[in-house]
C-alpha cells in the first residue's frame, strides 16, 4: 500500500528537508507552544543510540516527544537507554517495544529561564 496515495493524500503537507533546511525552518519555533515529534526506527537501540543522539543534537530543536521503534531491548538492558531531559515511557507489545521519551513542560520552562 502506498501511504502517500492511500493514507496521507488529504493532508498534502509533508515536506522532506535536509538537516539544514529543518534547522532554518524551526529557528523561531518554540517547543512550549508547538508540539513536535521525532520518530526513529532504531533497529537496535543499544547499538544505534549514540548515532540517534548525534542526529537529534544536530537538529536545533527540542522535540516534545521522541519515539523509537524496533528497539530490540528487553528488561535487562532498558535502563541503559536514556535521553537527558526526557522522561522515558516503554510500551511492550507482544515481544515488540516502543520507547517514547517525553519532554515535560516543567523542564522546558526551567530551561528557558
Amino acid at each position: 500500500m502506498d501511504a502517500s496515495i492511500n493514507c496521507l493524500s488529504w493532508y498534502k503537507v509533508c515536506k522532506y528537508m535536509t538537516e539544514s533546511e529543518f534547522n532554518t525552518s524551526m529557528k523561531y519555533q518554540s517547543p512550549i507552544t508547538n508540539f513536535s515529534l521525532l520518530h526513529v526506527i532504531a533497529r537496535s537501540l543499544l547499538k544505534n543510540l549514540d548515532n540517534i543522539l548525534l542526529f537529534k543534537n544536530r537538529l536545533c530543536h527540542k522535540f516534545s516527544v521522541i519515539a523509537v521503534t524496533e528497539t530490540w531491548t528487553d528488561k535487562t538492558n532498558e535502563h541503559l537507554v536514556d535521553i537527558d531531559g526526557y522522561t522515558k515511557i516503554i510500551k511492550h507489545r507482544m515481544d515488540k517495544k516502543v520507547v517514547v521519551w517525553r519532554y515535560t513542560l516543567i523542564q522546558i520552562c526551567h530551561s528557558h529561564q
